[in-house]
């Protein structure tokens, strides 16, 4: 994505903004931690580093962490599916009350 488009989004303070970012610059975010990237992201689209929030910046990372957990175990097939099969569904002929 253009990073003259990203510069815009930010100052307009636009809804998904940081969203956004997570995901261009993933790599270099999960390389840095979030105040070093923060830096490196004001000095990349050069804008002023207050303009960049660190807590919206952080919960986005975290959603776009969870959903490549949930990505990651959807493609794998960990469901339900293996404790229906282990499942004991019959009915006994007794039951004891004692």
């Amino acid at each position: 994505m253009e990073k003259n488009l990203i510069r815009q989004w930010l100052i307009a303070k636009k809804p998904k903004v940081y969203t956004v970012i997570v995901q261009v610059y993933y790599s270099k975010l999960s390389n840095l931690k979030t105040a070093l990237f923060i830096e490196w992201l004001a000095n990349e689209l050069q804008v002023p580093k207050q303009s960049i929030n660190k807590a919206s910046m952080s919960s986005a990372l975290r959603r776009f962490r969870a959903h490549a957990v949930k990505r990651e175990n959807l493609s794998k097939g960990t469901s339900h599916a293996k404790n229906i099969d282990t499942f004991n569904n019959e009915l006994p002929d007794r039951i004891s009350f004692e």
